[in-house]
């Protein structure tokens, strides 16, 4: 039998960010209060993240009757204080500034104003706070899921970004879940700590599989998944690989605050205690959130929210149709080199066929023949050759990179035709090679129209022809980073400046299609343009 919290949960784990999973009814919550009992004992700050509305009994004792922690409820039926959707930025400010620990009941939020109030929050906290915070994410997968929804992709980056960079800030994550299969796996995979409650779900087990996979010996393991479809109510496995290396069954102790997350019995009114929050100096966060709350008026200098959401939808309604003109051009380009192909004569065939040649000699080439990397005998180059130096020719007197040549010209380098017009050029000796870069040499010159090099182009005109090389959506992605300069943009600001949602495959694919012509730079979470291009 387990003495303590102390004993169940070590506080090496509690450092760390910490994942608690089990079914609805297996004793989840309540072994989450107790790690959060067990922070307030320490002194440490919390803040809850609580959409459903339980988490308001750390104010009363287990009684009822006489006072818990001097935790502030913002919110729901037991707030000390209204919780205005629209204050997450400023409620942010105050948790920084001050040390108080905050329980934020969201359960009377629609699913709209919940994200409203998360992603701001959040961004905030992540941007200013520098202190130890123990933040506290009860049904997790709601604001991380694994199959977002495009209004739910910037919660879902602002958690990650906590989770996964927040440390160093001072962050500890505590996530709660009842369905760690619909839990954003990049999320669940950075917790460093695990508890983990009855769960029959073989999906469940599955993403809990995953997190331990290569953290402890196999039979260590499936002794652990093999029991959590039967695990009694209040009981679980604790691991914290960095200090425990075996994951340990304890049953979890009693909580000493007021179980205001108990399911009534039938008949039985719903829990009530006594919260009064005499005690406790709200008067910066009254003002704070009665601030917030105050919703400007709409004026022609200032449009409301809905005008600006109607503005970003036509915004991004005229993407895609950019984008789908895009592609009827292509193909409507295509199908008039097909009609020129057909229109074309094609010569009769002989009648009588000409006598089969003599083969020849092993290892020799035909008559008039020459290896296909070689240009021909007579010192020329053909059009497909030819024109890929003229490409290159185009960025003199810049070097550019392979990637770059070839995401100019529109050619794959890892086709073999690549390969082969590349190595034709090199035997004819119309290249220069330095490092990484390619030019084009006086030989080179010679063949190209007007026989010189061409007039360096304008910065414009360099913008131009990537524009027209990369295309459609990969462009406007370009543009937004040319304005960003070297300030640069996050993805999710570049998903905002072109109008993108930044979960989609199109996103995905075209920051990829700048990513493969090297002309990207990226660190952590920020992307620029390469400085050449900034300061074409």
């Amino acid at each position: 039998m387990v003495a303590s919290v102390a004993d169940a949960i070590p506080e090496g784990a509690l450092e760390s960010s910490l994942a608690i999973v089990g079914r609805s009814g297996s004793g989840k919550s309540y072994a989450a209060r107790g790690a959060a009992e067990r922070l307030l004992d320490l002194g440490r700050q919390l803040v809850v993240l609580d959409p459903t509305g339980v988490w308001w009994g750390l104010r009363a004792a287990a009684d009822g009757k006489k006072r818990g922690f001097s935790v502030v409820i913002l919110g729901g039926d037991h707030g000390d204080l209204p919780l205005p959707h629209t204050a997450g930025d400023a409620l942010a400010r105050q948790v920084v500034q001050g040390s108080l620990s905050l329980v934020l009941d969201t359960s009377g939020f629609t699913m709209g104003q919940r994200r409203v109030f998360y992603a701001a929050f959040l961004e905030r906290l992540y941007a200013d706070n520098r202190q130890v915070l123990h933040l506290v994410v009860d049904e997790a997968d709601e604001l991380a899921p694994q199959n977002p929804q495009p209004d739910q992709t910037v919660v879902l980056h602002r958690l990650d970004q906590i989770v996964r960079r927040g440390r160093v800030k001072g962050f500890r994550v505590m996530l709660i879940t009842q369905r760690p299969a619909v839990l954003n796996k990049n999320v669940l995979s950075q917790a460093g700590a695990l508890l983990a409650l009855k769960l029959p779900s073989p999906q469940d087990r599955k993403a809990i599989a995953g997190w331990i996979e290569g953290q402890a010996d196999r039979a260590e393991a499936k002794a652990l998944i093999d029991s959590l479809p039967s695990l009694p109510v209040g009981e679980g496995w604790v691991w914290w690989p960095e200090g425990d290396r075996a994951p340990r069954r304890v049953r979890f102790p009693r909580i000493r605050t007021f179980d205001s997350g108990r399911t009534p019995a039938p008949g039985e009114a719903a829990p009530a205690a006594r919260v009064s929050g005499a005690e406790l100096d709200l008067s910066g966060l009254r003002a704070a959130l009665q601030a917030a709350e105050e919703v400007p008026k709409p004026s022609p200098s200032r449009p409301d929210l809905t005008a600006a959401a109607a503005s970003r939808q036509v915004q991004d309604l005229e993407a895609r149709v950019r984008e789908l003109q895009a592609i009827v051009d292509w193909q409507e380009a295509t199908l008039d080199g097909l009609r020129r192909l057909l229109a074309q004569p094609v010569p009769a065939p002989a009648l009588i066929s000409p006598p089969a040649p003599a083969p020849a000699p092993r290892g020799a080439r035909k008559p008039g023949t020459h290896a296909p990397d070689a240009p021909p005998a007579d010192g020329s180059l053909r059009r497909p050759a030819l024109r890929l130096l003229e490409v290159l020719a185009s960025r003199h007197p810049a070097r550019i990179t392979e990637p770059q040549w070839a995401a100019l010209a529109g050619l794959r380098r890892s086709g073999g035709n690549w390969r082969n017009l590349v190595s034709q050029l090199r035997v004819a000796g119309v290249l220069t090679e330095e490092g990484r870069t390619f030019g084009v040499s006086s030989a080179g010159f010679a063949l190209l129209p007007g026989g010189g090099p061409p007039r360096p182009k304008a910065p414009t005109e360099i913008r131009a022809m990537w524009a027209r090389a990369l295309g459609g959506t990969a462009a406007r992605m370009m543009e937004a980073l040319l304005k960003a300069g070297a300030a640069g943009l996050t993805r999710l600001g570049l998903a905002e400046a072109t109008g993108i949602e930044i979960s989609g495959g199109n996103f995905r694919n075209n920051l990829s299609k700048l990513r493969t012509a090297e002309l990207l730079v990226e660190e952590a979470d920020s992307l620029w343009l390469v400085k050449e291009l900034r300061d074409a």
